[in-house]
């Protein structure tokens, strides 16, 4: 699955293993992501 968006916000990053959580605005809606910030372009 593929979202594209913009970063609004980060909630919380794991400096040691990149570990995100992030607000992602997309054209439909405004979402809470969590993933390992290499995942993000």
């Amino acid at each position: 699955m593929e979202i594209t968006g913009e970063i609004k916000e980060i909630i919380y990053r794991n400096e040691i293993n990149s570990y995100t959580i992030a607000v992602l605005e997309t054209r439909e809606e405004e979402t809470t992501t969590v993933r390992v910030s290499s995942f993000y372009k």
